[in-house]
């Protein structure tokens, strides 16, 4: 059986770039996370890209919270790059949009 998900880090312009693509659950919840911990750099900004992603879970959610609470305390930034609207929705469901920093566009 094949995953119907996909997280990967990669570096664009000085940012590094978690990317979500597929069914974000409790099953791809330890993926996400330790994409976000290889991700998260001294001085550098974190991008997490759901632009492809197709389903988000509480558990995803509490790892996207739980890591923008990190980049606040360590004073860096987080984003939500271009979320999916099944994501803004999620968000919106449990109250996150106005907490989570969103770029609509990245």
């Amino acid at each position: 059986m094949t995953d119907s998900y996909e997280v990967r880090v990669v570096d664009v312009d000085g940012e590094s770039v978690v990317e979500v693509s597929g069914e974000i659950d409790l099953h791809a919840r330890p993926d996400l996370v330790t994409a976000i911990d290889r991700a998260t750099t001294a001085g550098r900004r974190l991008v997490i890209d759901l632009s492809e992603t197709t389903f988000i879970d509480s558990t995803a959610l509490r790892a996207l919270l739980d890591a923008w609470r990190y980049q606040t305390d360590a004073g860096q930034d987080l984003v939500l790059r271009r979320p999916a609207p099944v994501v803004v929705r999620t968000l919106d469901i449990a109250g996150l949009t106005g907490m989570l920093p969103i770029d609509p566009v990245g």
